[in-house]
């Protein structure tokens, strides 16, 4: 059973629902409860245990549950720490006074939506502030409105709750045509169309193919053994199989001389001086990408951030690079075709099997599958996920509070990378040793 350290050094234990699976609410009770979300149970005595667990869980706001004496504990945190709860449910008949957060109180048939509806409102407000903000000005103002909007909370919890997600949304409604900078006339648009939009959210999924997280696979590729057969989980249009054929820029240091020029800003490692050796590549997708396909390759597009136009003519560039040797693309489930793809690698090659900001969409218990799978198979294991969808022994504290994820090799991580490739920040050992100790 998982645990945190509380402040006096007490360990306390913990049940986890669905671990690693969306915003979890924190259930301070007394009785066991079922709920059709992620209740993360601590046997907690007191508000300082909360803000103990919040911290170690990495989150930024919570979600209380209360009943007894986990209403006092609960509603004791949200008036000494009201900036580090989204919302408070609690079993008393009476809302508690003066706290600055919503509040549901003893309504037990209101208690579902509630708490579906304030852990979708933390998933928007956690984009805005973790993963928008110095990124996206359009993003970050639209996902706290959204965050704070009932009418479009109520929509979102219609839809399964991984189809909630806030770049999916965002990346629908520009792909239909809808407004984006003005957070009222985005309301307007997703409530007049939402049958529509909430019919494209449940069939596509973010398939954000960012060819800049090709400049943080780079440095492994480059020090394992020549040559390489790449195989990629989650591929989407497959623009992350040519790391041979594009440029790459970190600070003054070039490498490459074809198009597009992927920049990354990259401290604590020299970067490599050669290009990897690709001599196979492909890739596995639920619904993969035909990048001679206008429509599939504007879904791409609608999923880039409004203001991002490098990244938008990088996927141009690209697109143009993959068209002119269309990757091979197989359809199919991650834990079932993967290892027939594995053995159609040429021999004498480097297999290699790589994955980047895939995980979260799977659920948990093939998420620990497709782990077990990965390390058995006759190949190395590049992941760059996040720490809480893919735990990773020995990750170091993040380089800020924002969201990153972790570059690792066959398990062992190795850097903190921003999720579109822009910076690689290196914490483990150089790659060269990574790839000496092998599978």
């Amino acid at each position: 059973m998982p645990s945190c350290t509380a402040a006096d050094g007490t360990e306390i234990p913990y049940t986890d629902s669905r671990p690693g699976t969306g915003t979890p609410v924190i259930a301070l009770t007394t009785d066991p409860v079922e709920l059709p979300v992620r209740l993360i149970t601590p046997r907690l005595r007191r508000a300082e245990d909360v803000e103990a667990l919040r911290e170690q869980l990495q989150l930024e706001r919570l979600v209380l549950l209360g009943d007894a004496s986990g209403t006092r504990i609960a509603t004791d945190y949200a008036a000494r720490f009201p900036s580090r709860v989204g919302a408070l449910a609690v079993s008393g008949a009476d809302a508690p006074a003066g706290l600055d957060v919503p509040v549901l109180a003893g309504q037990p048939d209101a208690l579902v939506p509630f708490l579906q509806r304030a852990v979708t409102a933390d998933w928007y407000w956690d984009f805005a502030v973790r993963q928008t903000r110095g990124e996206s000005p359009t993003y970050e103002r639209l996902s706290l409105a959204v965050a704070g909007d009932d009418e479009l909370l109520a929509l979102l919890t219609e839809l399964p709750e991984p189809k909630r997600q806030p770049n999916l949304l965002f990346g629908v409604v520009r792909l239909l045509g809808g407004p984006v900078g003005d957070p009222a006339a985005f309301h307007d648009f997703v409530v007049a169309r939402w049958a529509e939009i909430a019919e494209q959210m449940r069939t596509r999924a973010t398939q954000t193919n960012e060819s800049g997280r090709t400049a943080l696979l780079l440095p492994l590729l480059a020090a394992l053994p020549q040559p390489i057969a790449l195989i990629e989980v989650g591929a989407a249009a497959g623009l992350n199989l040519y790391p041979d054929r594009y440029a790459f820029r970190y600070g003054d240091h070039t490498v490459g001389a074809g198009s597009p020029m992927i920049e990354c800003d990259l401290t604590g490692l020299t970067p490599p001086d050669t290009l990897p050796t690709v001599v196979w590549r492909a890739g596995l997708d639920r619904n993969p990408l035909d990048v001679t396909d206008a429509g599939d390759m504007a879904w791409l597009d609608a999923l880039i951030w409004p203001e991002h136009t490098d990244r938008r003519d990088r996927l141009r560039a690209a697109v143009e690079v993959a068209r002119a040797d269309p990757p091979h693309l197989v359809r199919g489930d991650l834990l079932d075709t993967l290892p027939a793809l594995v053995e159609r690698a040429p021999a004498g090659a480097t297999v290699v099997v790589f994955h980047s900001a895939v995980l979260y969409q799977v659920p948990q218990p093939a998420r620990d599958q497709f782990v077990t799978l990965v390390r058995s198979l006759p190949a190395h294991w590049i992941s760059v996920e996040s720490s809480g969808t893919l735990p990773l022994d020995g990750i170091p504290p993040g380089p800020d509070n924002l969201s990153h994820n972790v570059l690792a090799l066959n398990g062992t991580p190795l850097a903190w990378t921003h999720g579109h490739g822009r910076s690689l920040t290196w914490f483990g050992v150089t790659p060269s040793e990574a790839a000496q100790r092998g599978k």
